[in-house]
């Protein structure tokens, strides 16, 4: 009798999934998030998330559930970026460039993307999502963007203020863009590329759907394979410049006396 109810349980969810369009796919880790096209890690480094720079990548990884997918700007994949409270914003208008790349490993056959900062109820695959940027203090990031349950849990509040380089943040503000033009294959790769810093302890993940088996599939990275910004570039301070300024005057200036003694001679 128990065993029969368990199989009664497990076909009524089934059912559910079926007719919510969703396929099972519970922590599929699809995407790695690396340190872009050519480099070392672009599948992703040790690092719980995985340490990325301004210039990242998200990594198609080839498994059973990894079919391309093409992305249009009604089914993109979503750039999900959770900066800690208290750092800069990220303005929607500091778009990142985008290029596909169909093997990681060689730039044969790339393309230009696209990128747009992500609004309210934009559409993927399995319908509209509500998107919000501010106040993730709880739950996983995908379920604070009301996308589908079944998505990986571990990319969660709890996790992200252990990985966070900020010790005083306590919510974090979600941007999302939306990203398309292209083509995610198994093996495939998409670099992206900020013009202006992300700031630090900011953690990316991403999300898209796809069909497998004639199925909607999701695909996203668990919170292992998910990326954190774990540096800035470093600006010169303004003594910095000065001192570096006075030298080479003064060394212009050695310059132009020893022309001027040896022209005299």
């Amino acid at each position: 009798m128990k065993n029969t109810f368990k199989l009664f349980a497990l076909l009524v969810a089934a059912s559910l999934c079926t007719a919510r369009g969703w396929a099972d796919n519970v922590d599929p880790a699809n995407l790695h998030f690396g340190t872009g096209f050519g480099t070392a890690c672009y599948a992703g480094c040790g690092g719980d998330p995985n340490k990325i720079t301004n210039t990242f990548d998200i990594y198609n990884v080839s498994n059973s559930q990894a079919t391309n997918i093409g992305l249009t700007s009604t089914n993109p994949l979503l750039l999900i970026i959770s900066v800690p409270n208290g750092s800069p914003a990220v303005s929607p208008l500091n778009l990142p460039s985008v290029t596909f790349y169909p093997v990681a490993t060689s730039s044969a056959g790339t393309t230009v993307g696209s990128a747009a900062a992500a609004g309210t109820n934009t559409t993927i695959y399995g319908g509209p999502y509500s998107f919000s940027n501010s106040g993730f203090t709880s739950g996983s990031v995908y379920n604070f963007l009301n996308l589908d349950p079944q998505t990986d849990s571990s990319n969660n509040f709890n996790n992200y203020t252990l990985a966070k380089n900020d010790p005083g943040a306590t919510s974090f503000t979600v941007y999302v863009f939306d990203i398309f033009g292209g083509t995610l294959n198994a093996n495939g790769l998409v670099q992206i590329s900020f013009s202006t810093p992300l700031p630090l302890g900011s953690i990316t993940a991403g999300y898209t759907q796809g069909l497998h088996n004639g199925n909607p599939t999701n695909y996203d990275n668990a919170f292992t394979e998910a990326g954190i910004i774990s540096t800035t570039p470093q600006v010169p301070e303004p003594s910095t410049i000065a001192m570096l300024g006075g030298g080479l005057l003064m060394f212009g200036g050695a310059l132009r006396r020893r022309f001027s003694i040896k022209n005299s001679n």
